[in-house]
């Protein structure tokens, strides 16, 4: 009687410290060492490659009946992070491998200090908030199996069944994601150059401003990716810091040089971001295409009526808001020949658009589709641009 007086709190507090509940029924079963009530939570598997969203209704884990084993089965590429997240709310609790009490196996086979030592086919990463994430080290379709209750028995299990059922690009996409682009890992507008098809060179160079933070992404989604903690040069460059929780972030404003190599197998990535000038801008830029306002319509590019006015404090971000017919197109370009263009940016080049108000066209244009009044707003990227086309608040 006292035994089990002791060992029912205990329990309640490793449960709630993995972040777990139990049904409401679970008290009056835990009198029995040998079984516990059916967990009434829902749990899901949430990572990079659903872009973290834990309300995703596609990766609730499956429970086997009258069982508290939950599984879930995905192919999972090198780098790629993900934990378990409860009743679909990250404020509902985790599951990850910092959960006090949890039991952590490969293939059935326990792994002593699963954060310090991983095991050969997955580690322990930092989320950069105070825990850690599960990560890949060898591609293949995995089956995770989570035994959620009792709570003194809590089991992760990662099963890894074979190659993955749809294999890993043969060509890998590195791309910025920051406050440049509200952190969308899915936004590639800040793609880096594949300088050779072999997945091993890549450059970027940019405008950055002051107190803007990024990090550099693999394959559009999170999951490898690079922080302050992987630049080469961290402790010698004064224009770069860490953000506080991984970022990097500027000091000074300028034009950046982001070099990245990636060799060797397993991969070594060296990454150096150096400030290589004060920011880069262009004279003016302005619009071009048909159905603008007068006198614009016939594509001629020495009608610089429609100008974009460049931002005082942030050389290099142009913005501009016209009146747009329906149907018109459009592209935006610095430069008054065809021929001698220093711009010419297009639908190729769109980071945000209105949905179901403008989408891209034949020839890389931009095209209206709802007339009214639009703030086409563009950021220089070397020799390139993104354009966010908005509607006026």
């Amino acid at each position: 009687m006292n035994k089990k007086f002791i060992l029912l709190p205990a329990a309640v507090v490793l449960l709630a410290a993995c972040g777990g509940t139990a049904s409401s029924s679970s008290s009056s079963s835990s009198s029995s060492s040998s079984s516990a009530a059916l967990d009434s939570n829902v749990y899901s598997l949430v990572g990079g490659f659903q872009g973290w969203q834990a309300s995703d209704d596609t990766v609730i884990m499956t429970r086997q009946p009258g069982t508290n084993v939950f599984s879930f089965t995905f192919d999972s590429y090198v780098d790629a992070e993900w934990k378990i997240v409860m009743n679909q709310s990250w404020a509902a609790g985790q599951v990850s491998p910092s959960s006090p009490g949890l039991i952590i196996q490969e293939g059935g086979v326990a792994i002593a200090d699963f954060v310090t030592n991983g095991g050969t086919n997955t580690m322990a990463k930092d989320d950069n908030n105070g825990g850690y994430n599960f990560a890949t080290k060898v591609e293949g379709n995995y089956t995770i199996n989570f035994t959620s209750l009792p709570a003194l028995s809590r089991v992760f299990n990662i099963v890894r069944n074979g190659p993955p059922i749809v294999p890993a690009p043969t060509i890998i996409s590195y791309a910025l994601v920051g406050t440049i682009n509200d952190w969308t890992p899915a936004n590639m507008s800040f793609k880096l150059v594949n300088e050779d098809d072999e997945n091993e060179n890549y450059s970027l160079t940019l405008n950055l401003y002051a107190d803007e933070a990024f990090k550099v992404v693999k394959n559009g989604q999170w999951g490898g990716d690079l922080g302050f903690g992987a630049l080469a040069n961290k402790d010698t460059t004064i224009d770069l810091v860490d953000s506080g929780s991984g970022d990097i972030k500027v000091v000074n404003s300028g034009s950046y040089s982001v070099v990245m190599t990636v060799l060797g197998s397993p991969s070594v990535t060296t990454l150096t971001i150096t400030r290589a000038g004060d920011l880069v801008t262009l004279p003016e830029l302005h619009l071009v295409g048909s159905g603008l306002p007068s006198p614009i319509g016939n594509w001629d590019p020495a009608d610089t009526t429609l100008a974009l006015v460049e931002d005082s404090t942030k050389l290099g971000i142009f913005t501009g808001s016209f009146d747009l017919a329906e149907n018109a197109e459009f592209k935006v370009i610095s430069g008054t020949d065809w021929d001698t263009l220093t711009l010419d940016a297009g639908n190729g080049t769109v980071s945000s658009i209105p949905v179901g108000d403008v989408i891209g066209s034949n020839g890389n244009n931009i095209k209206v589709l709802v007339a009214g009044t639009y703030v086409v707003t563009v950021r220089l990227i070397g020799s390139s641009a993104t354009i966010a086309v908005s509607l006026p608040v």
